[in-house]
This record gives C-alpha cells, structure tokens and sequence, in this order.
C-alpha cells in the first residue's frame, strides 16, 4: 500500500474506501479483467471496520469462513493486491467534479485524477453522544463502539472499570466483548425498545457469560461527572422511574448515520430516509458514472451483506465498461411507506432484474408479509417470520420483471 501518485492519474475505475464493499468491489473489477483499478483510503491501513473487530464472525457471508475482523480484514487486502489493485492509503478525496475530476490529498500533496467510472464505499460511522442529545456534562470516558474497539485492539489504551453499554444491537453485543477483552465489567446494557435487536440468544449470552443485565425500555437521561464519566441516570420508559448507576465509562453503540459528506459535496441526490445516496438496482446514483455500495447505500449491515453489495456493484461497472449503453434507459421509483424505514434501491431499471430488494422495518412485528404493489398489481408477497428495528431484512426481486413503464411507482409496505 502507497500513497496515490501521478502514474494513478486516469483509472477505470476509482473506489472511494478501502473497507469490505470497496475491497471486494476492487476484487471484482480485476477479476473481470480492468486494467487499473486504484482505491484510495483515507486511513493509514486498509480494511476498514473489522481491522479492530477482534472478535471472530466475519466472511460468512462472503467468503465462507469465519474469521476475526482483522484476519478477515487482511485477507481482502492480500487477494486485492495480488489481483493487481493499487491501494492509495493515507489520502484523501476531496471533492468530485461533473466530469469525474476527483481532488485527492496526500502525503504527496494535491492531485487531481480523472477516473471513467468512480464506486463511492465510505460506509457509516454511529452517532456520537453529542448528536443523541443526551443532557449532562462532558467529561472523558464517553465512546462510541468504533473508538472503544481503536482505543482497546490498535492503540491498545486503558478504558476504565465499569461501563454502560447504551444500545442493544448486533454492534453493541460486539461492544461488550470488546469490553470484556480490555478488563471492563459491563454493569448493564440499555435499550429504549421492548427488546433487544440482535439474534435470539444474544441476551442469554449477555447475562450467563458477561453477567450483565440487559435493561429494556430504559433509556439514558444524564452523564454525571466533571472530568471522568462518574455515573449515569437511566429512566423506565414505561413507569418513569429514574436510577443512578456507577459507572466510569459509557458506550454509545448502532444508530448509524452514512458516511455521506463526499456524495453530499459531489451534487448526488440523497436519500431523506437512509441519508445515504439514492441508488438505482445497479448502483447507480444520479449523477453518470458515479456509482455507490455498501453500508453508505444500506445503513448498516454485517461486513459481509457490504462486501457482497460491492461485488454486485462493481459487475455493473464492468459490464458498463465492456458493454456501454445506448439505449435510453427507464427507472421507475421504488417507494415504501410509514411502516418502514426506508427501501434500497431506491429507483428500479426498467427490464433489469432485481438479485434483491433490501429493507428495514420500524416496530418488532411476527408473521407479516411485505408486500410489493404497482398501481391495482400484487407483484410480490413474501412472509416474514419477525421484523426488529435495526435488524436489516431482504427479499427476492424476481418480481421487478413484471414492473410496468405505465403504472407508476411501485410501492412496498409491511401487511398482515
């Protein structure tokens, strides 16, 4: 890995992030025979996420194994770069121009590149406790799940004693462990919501082996303390009562916001649900020749579910590249309505079919079906077994071949 230079000036292709779904876009595009295809990252080391996940559960999904996140996180960049994939870390992209003229900064200085195609996979990042709007002071010992994981596995930094885990989705179980391998007891893990959002014997788990109890509908009120976190007040949702816990380290885990600044500043037009690019089924965003993948698309999924959208989107890419289009292509909107988050895609391609349509629900729900509708048409139904906020869902597209240029949008919500 190096820093971008002028003999990267023009790639074919120019990916934005070197975590799960650039990587593995990266992998893609060399295996389908593009010629330079350079990533730049802004982080001193490749991989993303997982290089400080130390926990083991990564590349199920994508490479059938199961890895610790910085052993799967090397695995990406290894196959990457003996594919050919020029890595460009410590740097950092600026803005992007109408005509693909992308600004770089790096050890080197500034640089513009001129890429034919660009693949935006900068991810997402959990809101920060002052984003939350939690009351209190601001004393040292507060983190997200990101920092405790930098703090604990790369720079290897003391954390405290005794934490509070506020949350309770997959990313915050990871927290306790990470707690856990740092010496910190997990006095209690919180969640405004009637249950946790993580798989079935999470909770279990979280009381029998980490002796932690998992409070729900309770939410965080206050921080106490002046220069180090010295306790926290938790309020029951339901009947009000407020608790003072003793605590000297607070963790704020999930509730993930992409990563969207670059697509804000490059005049993509962006979601009002997801708060992430809107994509057409294969990647696309409104600007030509500008594609997006990943947790920046779908915020958030597993590195896996990203890694395999970046695959996904880095094949329309190349088909793009070895095939251009002529024809005037037509894309219908895809919409859902109050009884879900958001949709993704967001735009349907007119006689392209759908691998997947990828979603999230607002409430925990059991034996629903979502339904998919154009105009009077029942195009799809699919059961669903549960739903849980913060839990991503998806279902086949197979129905997007029956979509109509003439009927309108195609609408999708939860029904019984």
């Amino acid at each position: 890995m190096s820093s971008v230079g002028e003999n990267q000036a023009s790639p074919d292709v120019l990916i934005v992030g070197a975590g799960p779904a650039g990587l593995s876009a990266a992998i893609e595009l060399k295996k389908r025979g593009v010629a330079q295809v350079v990533v730049i990252e802004r982080e001193r080391e490749a991989g993303g996420v997982p290089r400080h996940c130390f926990h083991p559960g990564f590349g199920l999904q994508d490479l059938r194994r199961n890895l610790t996140g910085p052993n799967y996180a090397q695995r990406l960049v290894s196959k990457a770069q003996d594919l050919g994939v020029e890595i460009a870390t410590s740097s950092t992209v600026n803005a992007i121009a109408p005509d693909k003229t992308t600004r770089v900064t790096s050890p080197h200085g500034i640089l513009d590149l001129h890429p034919r195609f660009v693949l935006l996979t900068t991810g997402v990042r959990e809101r920060p406790r002052s984003a939350r709007l939690v009351p209190g002071t601001r004393p040292a010992g507060v983190f997200t799940t990101g920092q405790l994981q930098q703090w604990v596995g790369l720079k290897k930094f003391p954390v405290g004693t005794r934490a509070l885990v506020v949350g309770a989705e997959h990313i915050s179980f990871s927290a306790v462990q990470t707690l856990r391998h740092a010496g910190v007891s997990c006095v209690a893990m919180v969640t405004d919501h009637p249950r946790h959002q993580s798989l079935w014997g999470a909770s279990l788990l979280i009381r029998a082996v980490y002796q932690a109890p998992l409070l729900l509908g309770t939410e965080l009120i206050e921080i106490l303390g002046t220069h180090r976190v010295e306790g926290a007040l938790l309020r029951n949702v339901a009947s009000g009562s407020v608790e003072k816990i003793d605590v000297d380290t607070i963790v704020f885990t999930g509730d993930w916001v992409p990563d969207a600044e670059l697509a804000y500043r490059s005049a993509i037009e962006i979601s009002p649900l997801t708060r992430g690019p809107m994509v057409e089924s294969d990647g696309r965003t409104s600007v030509d020749q500008i594609f997006a993948a990943g947790n920046l698309v779908q915020p958030a999924e597993t590195a896996g579910i990203a890694a395999r959208r970046g695959t996904e989107a880095a094949m329309h890419i190349a088909n793009q590249i070895y095939q251009p289009i002529v024809a005037q292509r037509i894309v219908i909107p895809l919409e859902c309505d109050e009884s879900l988050l958001w949709v993704t895609p967001q735009r349907l391609v007119l006689n392209e079919e759908l691998e997947r349509l990828y979603f999230r629900t607002r409430l925990f729900s059991s034996k629903k079906f979502l339904a998919v509708r154009q105009g009077d048409r029942v195009l799809g139904r699919y059961r669903l077994r549960h739903t849980s906020p913060n839990r991503g869902l998806s279902v086949p597209g197979a129905w997007s071949k029956d979509v109509e240029k003439e009927s309108g949008p195609v609408r999708i919500a939860l029904c019984d």
